[in-house]
């Protein structure tokens, strides 16, 4: 009877403490996922925009300044010691991109189209070697 008591109170015990190390690691990707989401939503809502061939000037230029915004956040956020370079370079090829974008007309639909999946390249190219 008495192992049996011991028994369940070290599985008690254990549950507890794997649940408090899956929130530290948990909060640990916290930043990182949450520009991640940010940056998806504004530029979601860019190619929204662009398939509904609803160019309003302002919206776009709101949703570029976000995803530029949260570029800017991505090296400190997923790379914080700047150990891999080739993360940079993805990284700056993104912010220029996103420049390159917020110079263009943000009502123009045609020259945005071309800065989005501009800008969607630069991302899905990072992705597929660090994703």
């Amino acid at each position: 009877m008495r192992y049996a008591l011991l028994l369940l109170l070290g599985i008690a015990i254990g549950a507890l403490a794997m649940s408090q190390i899956g929130r530290i690691l948990a909060a640990r990707d916290a930043y990182p996922r949450g520009v991640m989401a940010v940056m998806q939503q504004h530029y979601g809502a860019l190619r929204q925009a662009l398939g509904g061939k609803a160019c309003n000037a302002g919206a776009n230029a709101e949703n570029l300044a976000w995803v530029a915004r949260m570029s800017t956040q991505i090296n400190p956020a997923l790379n914080p010691q700047a150990a891999d370079l080739r993360f940079d370079t993805y990284v700056r090829k993104l912010d220029a991109r996103v420049a390159a974008a917020q110079a263009v007309a943000p009502a123009d639909c045609p020259a945005l189209r071309v800065a989005a999946r501009s800008i969607g390249a630069a991302c899905q190219a990072c992705h597929e070697v660090y994703r």
